[in-house]
Protein backbone atom coordinates (compact mmCIF):
# COMPACT_ATOMS: atom_id res chain seq x y z
CA UNK A 1 0.00 0.00 0.00
CA UNK A 2 1.65 3.35 -1.07
CA UNK A 3 1.04 6.35 0.98
CA UNK A 4 0.34 9.51 -0.97
CA UNK A 5 1.30 12.00 3.01
CA UNK A 6 4.63 13.22 3.05
CA UNK A 7 4.43 14.37 6.77
CA UNK A 8 6.13 10.84 9.06
CA UNK A 9 3.32 12.00 11.65
CA UNK A 10 0.54 10.88 9.05
CA UNK A 11 2.57 7.80 8.16
CA UNK A 12 2.99 6.75 11.51
CA UNK A 13 -1.12 7.72 12.35
CA UNK A 14 -2.37 5.91 9.82
CA UNK A 15 -0.25 2.73 11.06
CA UNK A 16 -1.48 2.85 14.45
CA UNK A 17 -5.18 2.94 13.30
CA UNK A 18 -4.67 -0.11 10.73
CA UNK A 19 -3.07 -2.18 13.76
CA UNK A 20 -6.37 -1.50 15.94
CA UNK A 21 -8.63 -2.68 13.13
CA UNK A 22 -6.21 -6.05 12.82
CA UNK A 23 -9.13 -7.97 14.03
CA UNK A 24 -11.09 -7.17 10.43
CA UNK A 25 -10.56 -8.75 7.75
CA UNK A 26 -7.97 -6.90 4.89
CA UNK A 27 -11.05 -6.09 2.51
CA UNK A 28 -12.83 -4.59 5.38
CA UNK A 29 -9.69 -2.37 6.83
CA UNK A 30 -8.73 -1.73 3.08
CA UNK A 31 -12.58 -0.36 3.07
CA UNK A 32 -12.40 1.16 5.98
CA UNK A 33 -8.82 2.94 5.57
CA UNK A 34 -9.37 4.12 2.36
CA UNK A 35 -7.89 7.54 1.71
CA UNK A 36 -7.03 7.52 5.37
CA UNK A 37 -3.85 9.37 5.07
CA UNK A 38 -5.32 11.92 2.44
CA UNK A 39 -7.52 12.91 5.27
CA UNK A 40 -5.63 12.42 8.21
CA UNK A 41 -3.09 15.00 6.19
CA UNK A 42 -5.73 17.51 5.77
CA UNK A 43 -7.12 16.81 9.17
CA UNK A 44 -3.35 17.51 10.29
CA UNK A 45 -3.70 20.99 7.90
CA UNK A 46 -6.53 22.25 9.34
CA UNK A 47 -6.04 21.38 13.57
CA UNK A 48 -2.36 20.96 13.43
CA UNK A 49 -2.72 17.59 15.87
CA UNK A 50 -3.73 14.22 14.81
CA UNK A 51 -5.84 13.28 18.44
CA UNK A 52 -5.92 9.45 19.12
CA UNK A 53 -5.65 6.77 16.86
CA UNK A 54 -7.44 4.35 19.29
CA UNK A 55 -9.99 6.93 19.03
CA UNK A 56 -10.00 7.52 15.13
CA UNK A 57 -10.25 3.83 14.82
CA UNK A 58 -13.28 3.49 17.13
CA UNK A 59 -14.76 6.23 15.14
CA UNK A 60 -14.34 4.14 12.17
CA UNK A 61 -15.39 1.35 13.30
CA UNK A 62 -19.07 3.26 14.56
CA UNK A 63 -19.06 4.95 11.17
CA UNK A 64 -19.61 1.52 9.66
CA UNK A 65 -21.58 -0.21 12.07
CA UNK A 66 -19.39 -2.44 13.45
CA UNK A 67 -18.56 -3.84 16.72
CA UNK A 68 -16.39 -2.19 19.04
CA UNK A 69 -13.55 -4.65 19.12
CA UNK A 70 -13.80 -8.51 18.16
CA UNK A 71 -12.40 -11.13 20.03
CA UNK A 72 -8.35 -11.44 18.73
CA UNK A 73 -5.63 -11.42 20.33
CA UNK A 74 -4.33 -7.53 20.80
CA UNK A 75 -1.95 -6.19 19.01
CA UNK A 76 0.22 -5.78 21.63
CA UNK A 77 0.64 -9.54 22.63
CA UNK A 78 2.32 -11.97 20.02
CA UNK A 79 0.77 -15.12 19.35
CA UNK A 80 3.62 -17.04 21.64
CA UNK A 81 2.73 -15.71 24.49
CA UNK A 82 -1.29 -15.85 23.95
CA UNK A 83 -0.53 -19.92 23.65
CA UNK A 84 1.41 -19.57 26.95
CA UNK A 85 -1.32 -18.11 28.51
CA UNK A 86 -3.71 -20.80 27.31
CA UNK A 87 -1.43 -23.57 28.20
CA UNK A 88 -1.25 -21.68 32.43
CA UNK A 89 -4.75 -21.78 31.95
CA UNK A 90 -5.00 -25.30 30.86
CA UNK A 91 -2.30 -26.22 33.60
CA UNK A 92 -4.23 -24.30 36.32
CA UNK A 93 -7.59 -26.42 35.67
CA UNK A 94 -6.28 -30.07 34.76
CA UNK A 95 -4.73 -29.48 38.80
CA UNK A 96 -8.02 -28.40 40.37
CA UNK A 97 -8.83 -31.04 42.81
CA UNK A 98 -11.81 -32.61 41.09
CA UNK A 99 -10.20 -32.62 37.87
CA UNK A 100 -6.61 -34.08 38.70
CA UNK A 101 -7.17 -37.65 39.04
CA UNK A 102 -8.84 -37.57 35.72
CA UNK A 103 -5.76 -35.60 33.85
CA UNK A 104 -3.90 -37.83 35.05
CA UNK A 105 -6.07 -40.86 34.43
CA UNK A 106 -6.16 -40.12 30.66
CA UNK A 107 -2.20 -39.18 30.41
CA UNK A 108 -1.77 -42.80 31.88
CA UNK A 109 -4.28 -43.83 28.88
CA UNK A 110 -1.40 -42.03 26.80
CA UNK A 111 0.27 -44.98 24.90
CA UNK A 112 -3.28 -46.44 24.31
CA UNK A 113 -3.98 -44.30 22.70
CA UNK A 114 -0.92 -44.23 20.22
CA UNK A 115 -1.54 -48.22 19.64
CA UNK A 116 -4.85 -47.25 18.37
CA UNK A 117 -3.84 -44.13 15.74
CA UNK A 118 -1.25 -47.14 14.73
CA UNK A 119 -3.89 -49.81 14.73
CA UNK A 120 -5.64 -47.79 12.69
CA UNK A 121 -3.48 -46.60 10.45
CA UNK A 122 -2.80 -50.51 9.95
CA UNK A 123 -6.40 -51.17 8.97
CA UNK A 124 -6.68 -48.22 6.48
CA UNK A 125 -3.43 -49.27 4.83
CA UNK A 126 -3.60 -52.75 5.00
CA UNK A 127 -6.40 -53.07 2.26
CA UNK A 128 -3.82 -50.81 -0.61
CA UNK A 129 -1.50 -53.95 0.11
CA UNK A 130 1.35 -51.97 2.03
CA UNK A 131 1.52 -54.58 4.57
Amino acid sequence: MTSISIDPRVDAFAAEVRSHLGDLGPEEVTELTEGLEADLAERLADTGDLGDATAYARELRESAGLPAQGPHVPPTQTSREWWAERRAQALAFSQRRGIAPITRFLVALRPVWWFARGFALFLCLGPLGYT
